[in-house]
Parts: structure tokens; sequence; C-alpha cells
């Protein structure tokens, strides 16, 4: 009875050894496949080299953008951090998080420079949203973050910059989007609004 124990124990223990190694070695792995924090190229057209389609929106006038909302190609400050928003894009809502037909990926692609003293770290997935007209507020979405690509997470180094992008799943009817990032919830500076539709 012992030794039948001693080869089970060991068995689920090299079990959880080998599921350990392939989570970190797959962290390497998916960081260069979904381009995490790499250098964007000045001048690329938003989405280049991926399979774009054309986004839907509601019928009618969209909504009024507000008045505190920049223009695609700004260079908006936010603490020591400047953000341009490059462009907005739509790719094919493929994926398991899609309910329904009626959804759309809407691809915002940005550029953030640190002209700060320090590194900042940056996460898409707690600074990001987009808002419509009628105040909805949409998350990123895993799926259609992943399917852009060129993600932007993790620290930039004082003086350095990275484009990147982030996805959100949207409803075909929605009007007025506008994409809002928000400071870092320590750094108090506040949140930038860029209307995209």
């Amino acid at each position: 009875m012992i030794v039948p124990d001693l080869i089970k124990r060991t068995g689920v223990r090299l079990a959880l050894l080998a599921c350990a190694a392939v989570l970190v070695g797959g962290c390497a792995s998916l960081t260069s496949a979904f381009g995490i924090n790499q250098p964007g190229v000045p001048g690329a057209t938003p989405g280049a080299g991926l399979a774009q389609v054309g986004c839907s929106w509601g019928a009618g006038t969209p909504v009024a953008t507000p008045v505190a909302a920049h223009r695609i190609g700004q260079a908006v400050p936010l603490g020591p951090l400047v953000i341009t928003v490059n462009g907005a894009f739509c790719l094919p809502a493929v994926g398991l998080d899609v309910p329904t037909k009626t959804t759309q990926f809407v691809v915002v692609e940005f550029t953030i420079e640190n002209h700060g003293t320090a590194s900042r770290d940056v996460s898409t997935t707690f600074e990001t949203h987009l808002e419509d007209g009628s105040g909805h507020v949409y998350g990123p979405d895993v799926t259609a973050s992943a399917n852009a690509g060129d993600s932007i997470s993790g620290p930039i180094d004082a003086g350095g910059s990275h484009a990147g992008r982030v996805g959100f799943a949207v409803p075909t009817t929605v009007t007025g989007l506008t994409f809002v990032f928000t400071s870092h919830p320590f750094s108090n500076d506040g949140e930038i609004r860029v209307a995209i539709h």
C-alpha cells in the first residue's frame, strides 16, 4: 500500500511541475505571439495586415460627442503620459466570447509615450473602455484584443513609448463611440476621451 501511494503522490507532483513549466514557458510564447509591449512603427497604417471589415453603426445621426473629447491623431497629455489614438477599425467578430451576430469587434490603435522620469505600468484591461452616446460602457474584450494583437500591457520606461491595440465587443447598432483612457488608480491624473465615431 505504501509503494502505490508514493507513486500516486509522486505522479501528481510531476504532473503539477509539468503544468507549471508549460505555464511559465507559455508566457514567453504568448508575449511574443500577441506582440505585448512591442514598440510601434511610426506612420504605420492602423490595423495594417489585419483582415478588417466595415464597421456597422446605428441608423440616424450619432449622438453628439462630449465637448471634452479629443480627436483621432491628437497627442493628449495625461500626467507624465502622452496618448495618441492613431485610428479605430473593425475586425470580424469571431470567437467564443461573441454572444450574437449583432456584435462587432471595434479595435482602437494608440501610442503611449512616457515623458516622466520613472517607469509607468500600463494595463489596457483596467485603464481603457469605450462609451457610446447613450452612456453604455464596454470594457476590453479578451477575444477582440487577441485577434487585434499588439497589446499594451506592462511597464513603459521613462522616455519610452509603445504603440498597440485594444479590442472591444460592441453592438452593431451603437452610435457616438468614445475611447476613454483612465489614469492609473494611484496617480489621480484623470482621464482622456477621444471620439472614434
